[in-house]
């Protein structure tokens, strides 16, 4: 099954209204800080279900009103989510959760191997023996029990249980942190993958009552597939939550020609394409042969870029080495993330690891470690800097972030896919950057603070309050020529001190990485002017934040955000 573009879409185009979820859950650890109905954050007195023979003396769910609770409860009791969640040995699960609120409303849309028109994928998963299968049928027999169907056969449980694993869906809050799961029926479920993909998709929280879809929210894609399939569709779905939950908006993020396939990611673009494909087989079971999947290593620059690694002359065990680094990496950012995690050693560590390597290999400035190993190095300065209350420690932190916006939007320019995290890190540049000027010393002058956000050459604030996404590459070009003005006058007070980021002479030009290793002449210390004046980095942070809030608005609709 697939959709496909009913009319002809500009980027930046709302391709769906906002479709409300067959079935969802919070996840464990949001029960009791967010609305099982509608998962907005509690806040003041929260609401428990309302009274049912089954109900504990401790609630296992909590609402933000008598409407949510109102709305949800008999779900909650009569799909025996309460009975899994009450259990002894307690088993909540957000998984199992939705499993079984999708189980007390599926007999009507079931037919073979789907519901609601949706693969289950059941017998695929099943097949391979592995910790998915294991997963599933631990996971069934648990929910037989929590329906009192004893420890017989529990196909119908693991059918769900399937069903919810390929078509289910992270929530992810304003915060970018993952709060629940859910599942939308064939309007989003049927729309397919790609590495490439010319689609996204965001999540509306509150409840239906205070957010409508937005006025351009029409339904602008149509499925393609087997007729006998098309017409067993149930529109159920959109009363089996009754409009609660969290709905979800498809948006495109390139222009789409009518009759094309719409496709969203299903996994992080940022991974080299051995990372993708065993991600996806091992959720999915499919092999990815979209475009940038299929492409010859000749061509597909990103992902090699995203995987490569130079190694000492006469160097032959590249692979075990290679998973080395990958297990070196994330022990050093699983210890920092930990409770007792030092933000000094981490620094260290992923530094020394860029700048000498590991046993013989040296990471590709792109690789995707080292970009990750930039994010970790930008946030660990940062707690650093906030402990040691060192000014050098926040510079090194801004320094990292507008390094790893450079980077990713070096790769923008080859895969346009990729907007979406770019937007992300260019966002999160521009507010280290305006956070390390405004704790400077002497602060901005007041003149430039009078007139915040205005630049004379390329007037960005008029240009985005009236942005067309149409001129979507004239704006693109505009501000990245100003972001690239302001870091050649800003690299070098930025990168002092910093052993790695002084090796690199403008992180926006990573030109010459095409050629890597072989253009490794450039990697050395260069001498550099210092920022005229602290007003620079000003204007760079204000610049990078307009950026970041342009490309999210492609992506995700709203405001540009300029203060």
């Amino acid at each position: 099954m697939e959709m496909r573009a009913r009319e002809d879409v500009e980027i930046g185009r709302d391709i769906t209204p906002a479709i409300p979820p067959i079935s969802f859950s919070l996840h464990d650890a949001f029960l009791h800080s967010h609305c099982s109905a509608c998962f907005s954050p509690l806040s003041g007195r929260p609401f428990p279900p309302r009274h049912h023979r089954h109900l504990s003396s401790s609630s296992s769910v909590l609402y933000c009103s008598p409407l949510c609770s109102a709305a949800d409860s008999p779900l909650h009791f009569s799909s025996a989510e309460s009975n899994l969640l009450d259990s002894s040995p307690p088993s909540p699960s957000s998984e199992s959760s939705a499993d079984l609120r999708l189980l007390r409303t599926s007999s009507a849309a079931a037919s073979g191997d789907r519901m609601f028109g949706l693969l289950t994928n059941r017998e695929k998963l099943l097949a391979e023996g592995d910790e998915i299968s294991d997963r599933v049928r631990s996971g069934a027999a648990a929910m037989a029990a929590a329906r009192g169907r004893g420890n017989g056969a529990a196909e119908e449980e693991e059918s769900a249980i399937c069903l919810v694993i390929t078509n289910g869906v992270e929530v992810v809050d304003e915060k970018g942190r993952g709060i629940g799961i859910a599942v939308y029926d064939s309007a989003f479920s049927w729309i397919n993958h790609s590495c490439s993909p010319n689609a996204c998709y965001r999540f509306l929280l509150p409840s239906p009552d205070l957010s409508p879809s937005p006025p351009d929210s029409d339904l602008r894609i149509v499925p393609s597939g087997p007729t006998v399939i098309l017409t067993s569709i149930l529109h159920c779905s959109l009363r089996c939550g009754g409009g609660y939950g969290p709905r979800i908006v498809v948006r495109s993020i390139r222009r789409i020609k009518k009759g094309e396939e719409i496709t969203v990611a299903y996994t992080d673009l940022l991974q080299p394409k051995a990372a993708r494909s065993s991600e996806l087989w091992s959720k999915y079971r499919f092999i990815c042969c979209c475009k940038r999947c299929s492409s010859s290593s000749s061509s597909s620059y990103v992902d090699r870029a995203l995987e490569e690694i130079a190694t000492s002359q006469g160097f032959d065990n590249v692979e075990a080495t290679g998973r080395r680094l990958t297990d070196y990496v994330d022990e050093v950012i699983t210890d920092f993330l930990s409770d007792d995690g030092d933000p000094e050693t981490c620094c260290r560590k992923l530094e020394h690891l860029l700048v000498s390597g590991l046993s013989g290999l040296r990471l590709h400035p792109l690789h995707h470690l080292a970009i990750n190993a930039y994010t970790t190095l930008s946030s660990a300065y940062r707690i650093h800097a906030s402990t040691s209350k060192s000014f050098s420690k926040t510079r090194t932190s801004a320094a990292y972030a507008l390094f790893l916006a450079a980077a990713a939007n070096h790769l923008l320019t080859f895969e346009p896919s990729l907007v979406a995290c770019v937007a992300n890190y260019w966002a999160s540049a521009g507010e280290c950057l305006l956070t390390l000027s405004s704790s400077s010393s002497p602060p901005p002058p007041p003149s430039r603070v009078a007139q915040q956000y205005r630049c004379s050459k390329c007037s960005f604030v008029d240009a985005l309050k009236a942005v067309s996404y149409a001129d979507f590459e004239t704006v693109k070009c505009k501000l990245v020529d100003c972001i690239g003005g302001y870091t050649r006058r800003s690299w070098g007070y930025l990168s002092k001190g910093c052993d790695y980021l002084e090796r690199f002479e403008d992180p926006m030009d990573l030109s010459w990485v095409q050629k890597w290793p072989a253009s490794s002449n450039r990697d050395a210390k260069c001498g550099f002017v210092v920022a005229e004046s602290m007003d620079d980095v000003w204007q760079l942070g204000a610049h990078c934040l307009a950026y970041g809030g342009f490309l999210a608005a492609v992506c995700y609709g709203g405001a540009i955000a300029l203060e």
